[in-house]
């Protein structure tokens, strides 16, 4: 399989930016997204370099001619461009903020579990690619020939453009005039094959896999986050000097591309996966909890008028639906965010070894991403706790309990806590094998920053249903995403976003002047 990158043992990763649940993890308007927004189409390697990244913290910073064509400088809002804070930017990371814990690791889990979790992640991997795609994994994996591990370039022999012309669609958002017509599609099964099969026969491109990651979100939501994510890390440790688009004198900014645009790009098709499985006919999505939260503000800004026209559902709407959703399915869709967190970590852990010092930028990463996912795990995981199920961050992986236990991955206790129609009832499940080494979030002191982030999470959630003309629990709301915010990305938004100056309407994300 090539010749295999020697990676020092896996244990806890060096510090990295963690988004967390800050600005990227909103969808500030909730219309006007179309196809084009969430499709667009990702830098091109010939294309150029991208202006705009961080200084290395190893080299002085030097200025770089700017392509005459390619992407044009990259939205800022979710890594702005400031000069990391010395020393604190480097030092090892508050246990309670490793992006690991939401995944159900403990930030000083030992060696050993982390194999084995990721090991777990082989293994659904496996099953993912031979059910969805009929594609074995060991064959995504194998070296195309000998002599040539990562095979050739398929940029110019038909793969790229046949992808990108069936990632095309019309945006249905924009009008068609006189001249009607029907508006095309995008064929996520299309992409899906012909990456997948390129990748298996013919190159090991980290574009292809981002791309097949693309698809799979559009087709199977969640379920596939995790395998793809892999994909990519394995690729990558596999393949890392002769993968395409390969590097040009040692610099891989092409690659950084790729990973950018995949952090970005694929929050918007995450945000309308829907979360709620009531079997109503009429599921939400994360994009539906955000538009439900700004009704309730423009609801209460306008004196809960009957008459009020809004655009979207209300938060009364969505938590029937939430209700709705038998905690199985609550704890189904845990499970999968956990593993696709790990994913993520995993990768960039892989990605901070592979990148060297000697690089101009800092590794690459999915920060956006996992933050995006950490806050529909929170959600969940809210709702869980009101049926008297907890989900756990203890090492092992447990994810779920009836009160008094917690439940690994393995297990069903608990997992019948609430009752298919949304009542909740009083956790029933299983009562037997009362003790377990789990943490039981939500009971007892605070055990640490997590558990005290997710009460403040879930408190928020309770008082917005109770008191939504308050400001109060939209105030705790942003407490509570900007406690997963780094030092520079805290700084960027108390001090270059607000000036130094915090505006009651701009934490409670009403713009002034807006009559809505």
């Amino acid at each position: 399989m090539g010749q295999p990158v020697p990676l020092p043992p896996r244990g806890r990763p060096p510090a990295r930016r963690h988004a967390g649940g800050g600005q990227c993890g909103r969808l500030r308007q909730y219309g006007g997204l179309g196809a084009a927004a969430l499709h667009s189409q990702p830098p091109q390697p010939h294309g150029g370099k991208q202006p705009g990244r961080q200084p290395s913290r190893h080299r002085a910073e030097h200025p770089r001619q700017q392509p005459e064509s390619g992407p044009g400088p990259r939205p800022t809002g979710c890594r702005p461009g400031l000069p990391d804070p010395d020393p604190e930017r480097y030092r090892p990371q508050d246990p309670g903020r490793d992006p690991r814990a939401s995944a159900g690791l403990s930030p000083q889990s030992p060696p050993a579990l982390v194999t084995a979790m990721h090991n777990e992640l082989n293994k659904k991997a496996q099953s993912y690619f031979e059910n969805q795609l009929g594609v074995p994994w060991d064959a995504l994996l194998t070296p195309i020939a000998p002599g040539q591990p990562a095979g050739k370039s398929v940029r110019g022999n038909g793969v790229y453009s046949a992808i990108k012309e069936a990632r095309r669609e019309d945006d249905p958002t924009l009008p068609q005039g006189a001249w009607t017509y029907e508006l095309k599609r995008a064929d996520w099964r299309k992409v899906s094959d012909i990456a997948a099969h390129a990748i298996a026969s013919k190159s090991k491109d980290l574009q292809l896999a981002a791309w097949l990651l693309e698809a799979q979100i559009n087709i199977t939501g969640f379920d596939g986050i995790a395998s793809c994510i892999l994909l990519m890390e394995e690729l990558c440790k596999a393949y890392w000097q002769e993968l395409h688009p390969q590097m040009e004198d040692g610099d891989i900014e092409y690659r950084a591309n790729i990973l950018e645009w995949a952090n970005e790009k694929l929050l918007p098709a995450i945000r309308l996966i829907p979360i709620t499985a009531c079997g109503r006919g009429n599921e939400y999505h994360w994009a539906d909890w955000e538009q439900a939260k700004r009704n309730e503000q423009i609801k209460s800004s306008h004196g809960n008028r009957p008459d009020l026209q809004l655009d979207g559902p209300i938060l009364g709407e969505f938590a029937t639906a939430m209700a709705g959703t038998p905690t199985e399915a609550h704890l189904a869709l845990y499970r999968k965010l956990a593993d696709a967190l790990e994913s993520i970590e995993s990768l960039g852990h892989t990605l901070d070894q592979l990148w060297g010092e000697d690089q101009d930028q800092n590794a690459p990463s999915l920060n956006a991403l996992a933050g995006l996912l950490e806050q529909i795990q929170a959600l969940i995981a809210a709702d869980l706790y009101k049926r008297g199920v907890r989900v756990s961050a203890a090492a092992g992986g447990a994810v779920g309990g009836s009160p008094g236990k917690a439940v690994g991955k393995g297990g069903t206790g608990g997992s019948s806590g609430g009752s298919d129609d949304g009542s909740g009832g009083d956790g029933g499940g299983d009562s037997s094998d009362g003790g377990s080494d789990g943490a039981d979030y939500g009971r007892g002191p605070i055990r640490d920053r997590a558990d005290a982030y997710a009460r403040l999470a879930e408190a928020a959630d309770y008082l917005m249903h109770l008191e939504p003309h308050s400001p109060s629990p939209y105030l705790v709301q942003r407490a509570v995403e900007w406690g997963n915010l780094n030092t520079a990305e805290l700084y960027h938004e108390v001090f270059v976003k607000f000036s130094g100056q915090l505006s009651i309407f701009e934490l409670l994300g009403i713009a002034q002047g807006n009559s809505d």
